[in-house]
Parts: structure tokens; sequence; C-alpha cells
């Protein structure tokens, strides 16, 4: 019986073996470690504005106002929830000072971030944060005028992290995509096989 589809299976089971484990490394090391840098304090630095610590009950939201320093610039924000838990989440709508909506984000995980641009009239964005889960969170908004400043240089410990962790994904796919391909190459050589006996052997 000809194995190159289980070999191939098997280098992508390699591959992707070798993946998990590099990004399970980074979360654990790079995240979860004893030597693992403050995820907050890398978020925070990343923007030039950040608000007090905001506390949202379940089905009430607040408005942070964000005043705009340069007209027709975009503008980066992101809502971080201090100490996430699964099954927190949180409604985020951005409107202007003249009523219209700029954007309705659903946030899920720890952290929301996109980019939003406001007319040159618009001297005020708002961000209606709504509580949308069952417990009482704590959230902190933060902004920047200069999205493509040194936050996105390669050289800054997220992005390598995220670079890496990017790269990691990748493979991981590639490996399962090769064996799956191996997988089908072994049984259409099986199936052949088992027809060529069939045609040597009528009866068999």
């Amino acid at each position: 019986m000809r194995r190159r589809g289980l070999l191939i299976a098997g280098a992508g089971a390699v591959i992707f073996g070798i993946s998990f484990l590099v990004a399970n490394s980074i979360v654990e090391s790079d995240l979860l470690g004893p030597g693992a840098p403050d995820v907050s304090s890398i978020f925070e630095s990343m923007f030039d504005t950040v608000t007090d610590e905001i506390r949202v009950a379940p089905g009430e939201s607040v408005q942070v106002p964000y005043e705009i320093r340069v007209s027709d610039e975009p503008i980066l924000w992101a809502v971080q929830i201090l100490d996430y838990r699964p099954g927190d989440s949180l409604l985020i709508t951005i409107s202007d000072v003249f009523g219209d909506e700029h954007g309705r984000f659903v946030q899920k995980a720890e952290v929301k971030m996109d980019i939003v641009a406001a007319s040159q009239d618009a001297d005020t964005l708002r961000f209606f944060i709504m509580n949308t889960g069952d417990t009482t969170l704590s959230a902190v908004a933060m902004f920047v005028e200069e999205p493509d400043s040194e936050m996105f240089d390669s050289d800054s410990p997220i992005m390598s992290m995220m670079v890496t962790l990017a790269v990691s994904a990748f493979m991981l796919v590639i490996g399962l995509i090769v064996i799956v391909i191996g997988t089908a190459i072994f049984l259409i050589d099986l199936r052949r096989q088992q027809k060529m006996r069939q045609d040597d052997w009528p009866g068999y």
C-alpha cells in the first residue's frame, strides 16, 4: 500500500503541533508567565488619552465624551474591560454633537479597538458604553489621534507578540490543510488498492 498520504498527513501534524506549541508558549510566557508585562500598561501606553475607571451596571450605559484636537483626522479608540470574565459584553455606540452616528460595536473580549473619523465641524465625539452582560463591569476608554505613530512600530512589544501569534496561527492553518490533504490522498490510495484487488480476484 502506498503510504504517501500518511507521510503527508504526518508532516501536517508536525507543522500543526509545532505551531500550537509556539503559540501556547507565547501566551503562557508573554501574557501569563511570572515575567509577563502588564497588558493594561501596554495598551494604555499606546494612547494619548486614557479615562478614569468607568463602572457600568447591567443594562445601564455611560457616556464618555472625547474632544477632538485635530479636525478631519482618524481617531484610534479602544475600550478595555478591566478584570474581564467570560460572558462580559458591551455595546459601544459613537455619535457626534449633531447626533450623527459613527458606528455601533459589540465587545465580547477584553479589548475592543477601532478607528473613527469625524467631520470638521464636529468637535466632540460621544461614546455611549452600555453593559449588555449580567455583572457590573469596570472599563477604561482610550484615544489617540495619531494611529500610525510608534505604537505600530515593529519593535514595540505588542506588535512583536501579535506578529509572532499571527505567523503561528497561519502555520496552524497550513498544518491542518496538509493533514486534510494527506488523509484524502491516503483514502484515495486505499480505495484504489481495494479496487485493484477486486479486479485481480473477481470473487474476492
